[in-house]
């Protein structure tokens, strides 16, 4: 296996915290997909759960070397958890296409929360 690449992603959870507070629920809908917004509207912490959520997916279109431009968006991207609480990423639509055709087979993703950070770390394998 040799690494395709490593994107990371810093964010001010207060960031997220003013967008929620001018957009109310459309930031949401705009960068989760379903599955993601059902566990939003149930997370007590709403705010956090979404700077995490847009976190990991900056580094997701980083590690891709993609941007989010074209036909790559937030919502080509899902984080769910094992049962055992691990982080995993599933790529959907366009992501599932682009990293079919440049073999990716593992993704990697650490994610770290401070006070008033979280970090994202995603590591693509082909």
């Amino acid at each position: 296996m040799t690494i395709f690449g490593i994107g990371n992603d810093i964010l001010n959870i207060s960031r997220i915290k003013k967008i929620r507070k001018k957009n109310g629920s459309q930031f949401a809908k705009k960068i989760l997909t379903n599955q993601e917004l059902k566990k939003y509207f149930k997370e007590t912490y709403k705010t956090k759960f979404l700077a995490k959520m847009f976190a990991v997916k900056e580094a997701c279109c980083k590690a891709l070397g993609s941007g989010i431009r074209n036909k790559i968006n937030f919502k080509n991207f899902e984080l769910f958890y094992t049962r055992f609480g691990r982080p995993k990423l599933k790529f959907l639509n366009y992501a599932k296409y682009y990293a079919k055709k440049n073999k990716i087979t593992r993704k990697h993703l650490t994610i770290t929360y401070e006070k008033k950070y979280i970090y994202t770390l995603v590591i693509l394998e082909k």
